[in-house]
């Protein structure tokens, strides 16, 4: 909690700015003069730093647009306050602006005929495009007459204590974040699908993006986790969920999703990694999910070999030889095949056929 106005600038150095227009306070009413000092620099957003002196009975106090980088010359009595950024960020974004978040209206008049006991004065509310929390301005009631008689003056109108209401305009524009994820990788097939090659024998990291869009006021968090998956935990993947926080003016971290290899003949294999659960009125964007594709590997097309390595056959008899493809066998092959003798022996003399091929499906 803010207890005293110089909370919002930093700590006071000796001297003066160099090469700066300057713009002079009259603050020499005031029972205390450095506070008013630093309470019109507040006030005027351009200001960037002040500089206050006494001489004898008389103060001066000056204020100056300012990045904070300008030098500081030696100057006797003279005190620079520059203006905290981090402290002045919410005080401003919870201040409505005339002419930015409603229209310039100073001052007008009500007419309220004898007889009606209420009368409305219209203020229009502007719409930009800047995320922002909820900002208040007042209005007041300054004074009341008649016009058309001259009462006693115990007759007269007066202003009650509710002289004086609080306009809030709600916070808008997604004034505290959108959420998104994705992928950057150039194996992207977009932002929401990326493919992963199992690499022999290492573990592949794929790097997903979690991103705030829009505002960026405020603490806000997000969880994220392995929402559908038809790869198998610990086996063919490392995910294991969370919560990311971010602070004020933060807008991107990344999370690691490690992709395991194993010697399984495996076809394609996916998880869809998503977020959810927005905090500090953050809200989820369309874009909340990714789905990351393990490519097959592991001769996912088949290992072929015979079932059996010898078999005793009689003459005049026709048999199978059976030829096996390993899981997951994807893709549809032709492997072909070949007699050849052993000892001498010719099999084209005894065999119609010598070769042929295999028709192994999906």
């Amino acid at each position: 909690m803010v207890t005293s106005v110089l909370e919002f600038y930093q700590d006071p150095v000796a001297g003066s700015l160099s090469g700066v227009v300057k713009t002079l306070f009259d603050v020499s009413t005031s029972a205390s003069p450095l506070t008013a000092c630093a309470e019109r620099c507040l006030e005027e957003r351009a200001c960037g730093a002040f500089e206050f002196q006494q001489i004898n009975v008389t103060f001066f106090c000056l204020w100056s647009v300012t990045d904070g980088t300008e030098g500081v010359s030696e100057q006797n009595g003279v005190s620079l306050y520059r203006k905290n950024i981090e402290e002045t960020k919410f005080l401003y974004e919870t201040q409505a602006l005339s002419g930015i978040d409603y229209t310039p209206v100073i001052s007008g008049t009500l007419r309220i005929p004898a007889g009606q006991n209420t009368s409305a004065a219209m203020v229009n509310i502007l719409d930009d495009l800047l995320p922002e929390r909820d900002e208040v301005f007042m209005m007041n009631l300054l004074s009341v007459r008649v016009v058309d008689s001259n009462p006693l003056p115990i007759n007269r109108p007066t202003i009650g204590p509710q002289g004086t209401t609080e306009i809030t305009i709600e916070s808008n524009d997604d004034a505290n974040g959108i959420w998104s994820i994705y992928s950057n990788s150039p194996n992207a097939v977009s932002d929401s699908s990326v493919r992963v090659q199992e690499r022999e024998g290492l573990s592949v990291s794929e790097e997903l993006v979690i991103e705030r869009r829009g505002g960026t006021i405020g603490d806000v968090s997000v969880s994220w986790r392995v929402s559908q998956s038809t790869a198998t935990p610990a086996v063919d993947y490392t995910a294991s969920g969370g919560t990311v926080n971010f602070g004020p003016g933060e807008t991107r971290q990344v999370i690691n999703i490690g992709i395991k290899d194993d010697d399984v003949p495996e076809d394609d294999e996916m998880l869809v990694i998503e977020i959810y659960n927005p905090t500090g009125g953050s809200v989820l964007s369309n874009q909340n999910n990714v789905t990351v594709v393990i490519l097959a590997n592991d001769n996912v097309a088949g290992v072929l070999g015979f079932v059996q390595l010898s078999h005793i056959v009689s003459e005049g008899q026709a048999f199978n030889v059976t030829v096996e493809r390993t899981l997951p066998a994807k893709g549809t092959v032709y492997v072909d095949w070949e007699l050849s003798g052993s000892n001498g022996y010719l099999p084209g003399l005894s065999f119609l056929d010598t070769n042929g091929s295999l028709y192994f499906k999906r």
